[in-house]
């Protein structure tokens, strides 16, 4: 069969020479059809993104943003020497009410000034903004003081306990608007990246025109969050692309020394980046975290395949070769392994398809997709491009070549002739890997993806510290029917759930940060506390729950004859579900898996088993994306291998040879896990893309070297010479291969965002890691098989 695909690739290799102008017009023209979609490419940072779109958890958070709006909102904090000071108010209120009339797609804003006041004034329930006049005398200050920290939800959400920062929560709309169906009725989608953007620059421009020395701002939250990660995408883009595009060029340049040959490959790959990116809007795929190693990998790829068909183009050339006689030797001879290389690396590629994460998923999409674009333009565009530009020879390209063929084949001679001491090291060096891997865990923590310079970082960490929390853990409680949420007997069991909440407690942080645990509970049971409270004198003995569903009944219906809608925030208008708010730190997602899971049995054992409990928001929204995680981490590595191993078989003809070029494969693998292990990194939602990447690009050099390998043994019988032989001619193009691939991943240390840089590192670490088992460890694993080949006839 690979004498037939050879003779194929001979013949095309022969048809491309022969007409290369119509080859080329005809795969730019559709080239061109692909990349007129870039611009209709979008872009998705929000964590929904993370999920499917049939993802249980997605499924009842869009369910609970449809009925009560949404869960996450931008925090802004502020700190001054003293809160309750006619300066700091005047310019809390300047500020307050700049950004409710600048802020874009703004639901509500709460700070100081227009929190709610909950009165009683003969015998009439007032619910009034917490300053409905600015405090003219030292007594209204005290008061006002007074009056804020009597009220136990104000503590650590609109106030610290220190009188110095207040808070300023601004609320986005849960849906936006884009236009009008044929029933008439608006067509609404949910809030997300494009106004994102426009919301956080207004909140910034706001916070630049009043900061100041006794006015220090700290914002965070959710929103700016997804903000942040889409700007540090875009940001990346340039910082990354223009150096890998350098690096490349100058290895092709020490290679070839030809400015065509760096100039084609360029071409091809770049055609085969912007051809994959095009598909994206056609899949209705969104550009996303993950999908960022997509361009990086695409080039450094792409490129592999053109050096394999230049370096033996051009060493036929150098020969004597005609243009198209050199040509169809290079086809001839590397065509097949391209081709198989291109294969094995979409299969293990295509072991994301199945991932829990659906970034994850679209990079299984759009990377086995590219990589087979990278294929076509390389059989179609490089042997065009070669045959219509001239050429010119350089010996010192010559002498760069055979001084790598040096050092490549005497790394092999060397491992072949002492397999057993390869294995042994080989053996150590696993063994300090599993001892890394011990200590890998899993991670997903996107604030820390960020420096600790970070301003976004730096003021998240603050407002965490300060106010114990800035995210929140949604729980509803749907009761059997309609006013359920009114029956005393539930609503005496959520005040008794919200006392529980003081005292639970999750896992210690692995890195020590605080302990995992609610910092503020909201209800409504805090609001008909209030309302009780107000009807009774403002007394603070009657802060509790009213005795009967009548008079619960009355004091709500009251509270809304008042003019305010915060009901609308805490039970849905027939008083069946009820909602409670849970303020939580913001730490690593994997400490509130186990947080939830024990929380929401003690909940339902105090309302008992006929209130259904759903546990939702951004925080549960995390914890899936981390389970999601490892499943997909564990099954894509399988699949990795499950695909790539039978093609192995298959294309070198030989069960024993594709099980053995494995080896070298699972290897680097190995040690890139343990090599996390040590430096104390964690698996996350991009670093579980390493495995099956590495596996991807390792498999091209071991399967150029076992099938020159499988050829040269079969002619000369002697396993030493059939290794030396095969770096002979394929060394040079594997060191490069892999000094491209290398170089392309090492861009990432480049890049802004810290679990980029780390995931760069790590495979450019396995890619090299690969190369040296493929000239090292493959030579003294296929010798020891062929001498226990060759044992029995003796």
């Amino acid at each position: 069969m690979r004498l037939t695909v050879a003779r194929g690739f001979r013949s095309w290799g022969g048809f491309v020479a022969a007409h290369p102008w119509p080859v080329l017009l005809v795969t730019v023209a559709a080239w061109a059809c692909l990349a007129a979609q870039l611009p209709a490419m979008t872009m998705d940072t929000t964590t929904e993104g993370f999920l499917h779109d049939d993802d249980p958890i997605l499924i009842a958070y869009n369910d609970f943003r449809a009925r009560f709006g949404r869960d996450d909102a931008i925090i802004i904090g502020i700190e001054t020497p003293d809160l309750f000071t006619h300066a700091f108010l005047e310019r809390l209120s300047a500020f307050h009410e700049e950004l409710e009339t600048s802020v874009p797609h703004l639901d509500e804003i709460t700070s100081m000034i227009n929190a709610r006041w909950t009165r009683g004034e003969a015998d009439q329930l007032l619910v009034e903004d917490l300053v409905e006049e600015m405090p003219r005398t030292a007594e209204d200050l005290v008061e006002l003081k007074e009056r804020v920290y009597s009220n136990p939800l104000y503590i650590n959400t609109l106030v610290t306990p220190d009188g110095r920062l207040s808070t300023v929560e601004v609320e986005l709309d849960t849906f936006v608007q884009e236009g009008i169906g044929e029933d008439g009725r608006p067509i609404l989608r949910y809030l997300d990246g494009p106004e994102h953007r426009d919301i956080i620059d207004a909140v910034y421009d706001v916070m630049a025109r009043h900061e100041g020395p006794e006015f220090r701002l700290f914002v965070a939250g959710m929103p700016l969050l997804a903000d942040r990660v889409a700007f540090r995408i875009i940001d990346d883009a340039p910082r990354l692309v223009g150096p890998l595009l350098a690096v490349i060029s100058l290895v092709l340049y020490l290679l070839f020394s030809r400015v065509r040959a760096v100039l084609i490959p360029l071409v091809v790959v770049i055609m085969a980046t912007t051809g994959t990116l095009g598909l994206m809007p056609l899949l209705d795929i969104p550009y996303q975290m993950p999908t960022q190693i997509v361009p990086v990998s695409l080039l450094a790829i792409g490129v592999g395949d053109s050096v394999h068909i230049l370096a033996i183009y051009c060493q036929r050339r150098r020969r004597g070769d005609a243009k198209i006689d050199a040509m169809t030797g290079a086809f001839e001879h590397a065509g097949t392994a391209v081709l198989m290389t291109s294969l094995t690396t979409a299969a293990a590629m295509a072991s994301f398809l199945t991932g829990e994460l659906a970034p994850v998923a679209n990079v299984g999409i759009l990377l086995p997709l590219g990589v087979m674009l990278a294929f076509l333009f390389t059989v179609t565009v490089l042997p065009a491009a070669l045959i219509i530009l001239p050429e010119k020879k350089d010996p010192a390209a010559q002498r760069r070549i055979e001084l790598l063929e040096r050092i490549s084949v005497g790394t092999g001679e060397w491992s072949a002739s002492r397999p057993w001491t390869v294995l042994g090291i080989a053996g150590v060096i696993l063994l300090i890997a599993f001892a890394g891997i011990a200590a890998l865990g899993f991670a997903h923590d996107p604030v820390r993806w960020f420096p600790a310079s970070d301003p976004f970082r730096v003021s998240t960490e603050h407002l965490n510290d300060r106010l114990g929390g800035v995210v929140t853990i949604e729980f509803l409680y749907e009761t059997p029917g309609s006013n359920g949420v009114q029956e005393p007997g539930f609503l005496r069991q959520l005040e008794k759930a919200a006392a529980l909440n003081a005292d639970h407690r999750g896992p210690r942080h692995a890195r020590g940060a605080a302990e995992l645990s609610i910092v503020k509970t909201i209800s409504l049971v805090d609001v008909l506390k209030e309302i009780n409270r107000a009807l009774n004198e403002n007394r603070q003995d009657h802060y509790v729950l009213p005795d009967t569903r009548e008079l619960t009944a009355q004091e709500l219906l009251l509270f809304e004859l008042s003019g305010s809608d915060d009901l609308e925030d805490l039970t849905d208008y027939e008083y069946e579900t009820a909602r409670m708010t849970m303020r939580v730190p913001w730490l690593d997602a994997t400490q509130f898996g186990g947080f939830i899971e024990t929380l929401v049995p003690k909940h339902q054992a105090l309302v008992g088993p006929d209130v259904n409990i759903i546990a939702t928001g951004r925080v549960p929204l995390l914890t899936r994306t981390v389970t999601a995680v490892i499943y997909s981490m564990a099954r894509a590595y399988v699949l990795a291998l499950i695909a790539v191993t039978p093609l192995m078989i298959v294309l070198l003809g030989r069960w024993k040879l594709g099980l053995l070029a494995m080896v070298p494969n699972v290897f680097p693998v190995i040690m890139a896990l343990g090599l996390m292990g040590w430096m104390g990194l964690s698996l996350d939602a991009f670093s579980l893309l390493v495995g099956s990447i590495i596996i991807g690009l390792a498999v091209d050099d071991t399967i150029h070297f076992m099938n020159g390998y499988s050829l040269e043994y079969e002619r000369t019988g002697d396993p030493i010479l059939a290794v030396r032989e095969t770096l002979a001619t394929t060394g040079q193009a594997l060191f490069f291969t892999t000094l491209i691939l290398c170089c392309a991943y090492s861009t990432y240390l480049l890049a802004y965002m810290r679990n980029l840089s780390s995931f760069g590192v790590v495979t450019a670490f396995a890619l090299f890691v690969a190369f040296l088992a493929d000239i090292a460890l493959t030579p003294a694993l296929v010798v020891l098989m062929s001498k226990r080949q060759r044992a029995p006839d003796a």
